[in-house]
């Protein structure tokens, strides 16, 4: 896994097209679409981030009503953030080959 994609605003239109929304552009999906459920394990460090992450996301958008703080976009700086750091590593280490797939 190298990146999360959360989709959090998916709804049929009122013709029945199943499509999701992101800056007010609307990408229809097809109803097979394969979806995650969200169950993640972590390792320790991924805790401080989301302290450093929900105080960030308190002081921008805690006073909003509707706002949301997403736990698989965390777990997407995290990736970023650490799993591809310890993969360069490996690379670097010759453990892990240069071009994986």
């Amino acid at each position: 896994m190298t990146k999360i994609n959360e989709r959090t605003k998916i709804f049929k239109t009122a013709s029945g097209q199943i499509v999701y929304e992101e800056a007010g552009v609307e990408t229809p999906l097809a109803e097979d679409t394969r979806v995650s459920m969200n169950f993640m394990c972590f390792a320790p460090g991924f805790i401080d981030l989301c302290e450093r992450e929900f105080a960030l996301f308190l002081e921008k958008q805690g006073q909003e009503l509707k706002s949301e703080f997403f736990i698989p976009l965390v777990a997407g700086r995290f990736a970023e953030l650490e799993l591809g750091a310890s993969i360069d590593q490996l690379v670097a280490e010759q453990v892990y080959p240069t071009h994986l797939w």
